[in-house]
């Protein structure tokens, strides 16, 4: 019996995110990010203005 790898399905990689460039009130929010999920995994992500 031959078992194939769980298929590769989301590939994020060095995600960032920043609010108000440019201004004094610059945010970065997500700082270089990286996520890979494969089939049949699960993932939840929360942070502290996540949903409940």
């Amino acid at each position: 019996m031959t078992i194939t790898p769980p298929a590769l399905i989301l590939r994020l990689s060095d995600i960032r995110r920043s609010y108000n460039i440019g201004t004094e009130v610059e945010t970065e929010v997500l700082h270089g990010i990286s996520l890979s999920l494969q089939s049949a995994e699960f993932v939840a992500l929360k942070g502290p203005s996540g949903f409940d």
